[in-house]
C-alpha cells in the first residue's frame, strides 16, 4: 500500500506522459505481482484504443467495437477480471499468437478521468501466484483513477506546449516575412 501511495504522489508531479505511464505499469505489476502490464489510451474521435505503454509489445491500435477484453472494458467502463483467458470467449487470442506470449489471467481497468471521461484502459497480465482477486481489483482501480487524471493533465500540457510552439513559429515567420518586404 505504501508503494501505491508513493506512485500517487509521483503522479501529482509534472512529468513526461510516457515516463509516467511506465511508472504506473511498473507499480501495477509490482503491487499486483503480475508478469506484464499495458496502457491503452482512448482516441474518442476514432473510437479506438491505441497502445501507449506495454511490457513486451510495440505499436497497436484497434476499435473498441472489436472483440477483446480491453475493448469491452472501454465500452462498459467496468473492471473486468478474467481468471482463465482461454476459457473466456471475449478474449482475443490473436495478440498472444502474434507475440508468442501466453496470457493466463488478466485484469482490465478503465481509466476514467474528470467528468467521467474515458481516457483509456490499463491491463495487468498473469498474476505470479494464481489469479487476481477482489482486493487486486480495488488496488488496480485506485491506481487507475489516479493515473487517468494524471494522463488527462499531461495530455493537456502537451497540447498547450504544441500550441505555444506553433504560435512562436508563426510569430517568427511573420517577423521574417515583414523584414523581407520593402
Amino acid at each position: 500500500m505504501m508503494r501505491l501511495l508513493d506512485v500517487v504522489r509521483q503522479l501529482g508531479a509534472p512529468c513526461d506522459l510516457n515516463e509516467m505511464l511506465e511508472t504506473v505499469i511498473d507499480v501495477a505489476r509490482e503491487i499486483l505481482h503480475a508478469d506484464r502490464g499495458t496502457v491503452f489510451l482512448f482516441d474518442e474521435d476514432a473510437r479506438e484504443l491505441y497502445l501507449k505503454v506495454a511490457t513486451g509489445l510495440k505499436e497497436l491500435r484497434f476499435s473498441i467495437d472489436d472483440k477483446g477484453i480491453a475493448h469491452e472494458c472501454a465500452r462498459t467502463q467496468q473492471v473486468i477480471n478474467v481468471p482463465d483467458c482461454y476459457g473466456d470467449k471475449r478474449f482475443n487470442q490473436d495478440f498472444d499468437k502474434k507475440t508468442g506470449y501466453r496470457t493466463n489471467c488478466l485484469i482490465a481497468v478503465p481509466l476514467i478521468g474528470l467528468e467521467d471521461q474515458l481516457v483509456g484502459v490499463m491491463q495487468v497480465l498473469n498474476k505470479e501466484d494464481g489469479v487476481f482477486d477482489e482486493s487486486d481489483e480495488q488496488i488496480a482501480s485506485a491506481l487507475a483513477s489516479q493515473a487517468a487524471v494524471a494522463i488527462q493533465r499531461a495530455m493537456l500540457i502537451d497540447e498547450r506546449m504544441i500550441k505555444i510552439k506553433m504560435e512562436n513559429d508563426m510569430q517568427i515567420a511573420q517577423e521574417i516575412q515583414q523584414n523581407v518586404l520593402p
